[in-house]
C-alpha cells in the first residue's frame, strides 16, 4: 500500500493591520498603568518603612533619658556642709543652686503613688529626715517642699557611718512609705569640703566591706555625686558605696550640678 502525505488544516495566520493599533496601545497602556501604580505603591511602602524606621530610632534615643514608665522609691541624701564663714551669699552659697537642681530633677520624674515617689534627709554628724517617700504624691506638692528645704548649717563633718545605717534600716521603712514591689533607688549629695567621721586608727567610718553588703541590700541603686574640690580627700571614700564607678558623677561646683541632670536621671530610671 502506498502511503501518501496527508496535509494537515491549519488555522490561518491573522496579521496586525492598522485598525489593531489603538486596542493594541490601549492594552500596554493599561498594562503599563497597572505595574507603574504597583511601583508607587512599593516606593511609598519602603519610604513610609523608612520614616518610621527614623522615628523610632530619634525615639530610642530620647528614651535614653526619658522617664516613661519610671516608677521607683527614691531617697535624697544631702550634705547639709556649714558655710557661716561663706559671705557670697546668705545661708550658704550652694543653698540656691542646690534647690534650683532639685527642682529640676524632680520636675523630670512623674510623682505619684502608682509612679515615683521622693524621700529627702540631709547628712552632716548625724541625718535627719525631713520628709518621707509618703509625704509629698504630686509634683508640685514637692516642688514647694524643696523650696522650704530647713537647712541647718551646724557642721563640717560628715558622718558616713550614719548614712550607711539610714539607708540599711530607716529610708525604706513601711512606715516612710517604702513599697516592696517598687525598685529602690540611693542619691547622696557630698560636699567634698566636709571632714568624715574617722576611728580612733584615722580610718574613714562606713566604708567597708560591711557598710556596701548593708547599703546594697536596701537599694541596687546608689548614685554618688561629688561636689566639689577634695579638701579632704577621705569624703571620696563614700564612694565605694555606689552601685558601680558608672554611678559615681562629679562636677567642679554646685553652678555645675545642672549639668550632670539627664546623666542623673537616666541612672535613676534605667
Amino acid at each position: 500500500m502506498e502511503f501518501l502525505p496527508t496535509f494537515t488544516q491549519h488555522r490561518p495566520i491573522h496579521l496586525l493591520d492598522d485598525s489593531h493599533y489603538p486596542t493594541l496601545l490601549s492594552a500596554l497602556t493599561s498594562c503599563l498603568s497597572k505595574r507603574l501604580q504597583i511601583f508607587i505603591i512599593f516606593v511609598k511602602s519602603i519610604l513610609i518603612i523608612q520614616y518610621n524606621i527614623s522615628v523610632l530610632r530619634n525615639f530610642n534615643e530620647k528614651a535614653h533619658f526619658s522617664t516613661l514608665g519610671c516608677v521607683r522609691d527614691i531617697v535624697l541624701i544631702v550634705e547639709d556642709y556649714n558655710e557661716k564663714n561663706d559671705h557670697t551669699h546668705t545661708g550658704g552659697y550652694s543653698t540656691p543652686y542646690l534647690v534650683a537642681f532639685l527642682k529640676e530633677l524632680v520636675s523630670s520624674l512623674t510623682i505619684g503613688l502608682s509612679e515615683s515617689l521622693v524621700e529627702l534627709s540631709l547628712a552632716d554628724s548625724d541625718v535627719h529626715s525631713i520628709w518621707s517617700l509618703a509625704d509629698h504624691t504630686t509634683n508640685d506638692s514637692l516642688l514647694t517642699a524643696i523650696n522650704g528645704i530647713p537647712f541647718r548649717h551646724q557642721k563640717d563633718n560628715l558622718d558616713i557611718s550614719g548614712i550607711v545605717n539610714y539607708v540599711s534600716r530607716d529610708a525604706f521603712s513601711i512606715r516612710s512609705g517604702d513599697r516592696p514591689s517598687v525598685p529602690n533607688t540611693v542619691v547622696i549629695f557630698v560636699d567634698h569640703r566636709a571632714r568624715p567621721s574617722t576611728s580612733r586608727t584615722g580610718q574613714v567610718n562606713g566604708v567597708d566591706y560591711g557598710a556596701q553588703h548593708n547599703v546594697h541590700l536596701a537599694s541596687g541603686n546608689v548614685i554618688i555625686i561629688n561636689i566639689g574640690p577634695p579638701d579632704h580627700s577621705d569624703v571620696t571614700k563614700i564612694s565605694v558605696l555606689a552601685t558601680d564607678a558608672s554611678h559615681v558623677l562629679t562636677v567642679a561646683d554646685y553652678a555645675a550640678l545642672s549639668g550632670i541632670k539627664e546623666t542623673l536621671v537616666n541612672l535613676i530610671c534605667n
